[in-house]
């Protein structure tokens, strides 16, 4: 299980996947960081957002990566939607309304599962 504190930045599977691009792009990892796209778990959901190619293209228009950039990275993100069996849709987030965080979360696409691990309340005296 991987121990994410909050969706934590994690910008070697940013690196992986800008360096998976054909051809390969790892100059543009400063502009993902930038931009929040820093954790597998928010590439996964970009590459799965119905406005992603309109948001990545405001990275063109504002100078921040070319025209060419942008259809390769559109390319590598319409892989990942491809062969990813869980969407973004499928995501129940409602643990992190009811507790304010998760301390562990672990996204694992070919076995269809998403594990949480939440904090456990604390016990009083008496109970």
């Amino acid at each position: 299980l991987r121990c994410l504190h909050k969706f934590a930045s994690d910008p070697d599977s940013i690196l992986a996947f800008l360096n998976s691009l054909s051809p390969a792009l790892p100059a543009l990892l400063p502009v993902f960081m930038v931009m929040g796209v820093n954790d597998p778990v928010t590439l996964r959901g970009l590459s799965g957002m119905e406005s992603r190619d309109r948001w990545l293209y405001s990275w063109v228009k504002e100078g921040r990566i070319t025209e060419s950039q942008f259809k390769i990275i559109r390319a590598g993100m319409q892989k990942i939607q491809q062969h990813s069996r869980l969407k973004s849709s499928d995501i129940n987030f409602s643990a992190l309304q009811l507790y304010g965080h998760v301390q562990c979360l672990d996204v694992r696409p070919a076995q269809n599962k998403i594990v949480f691990m939440l904090p456990m309340p604390q016990r009083t005296q008496g109970n």
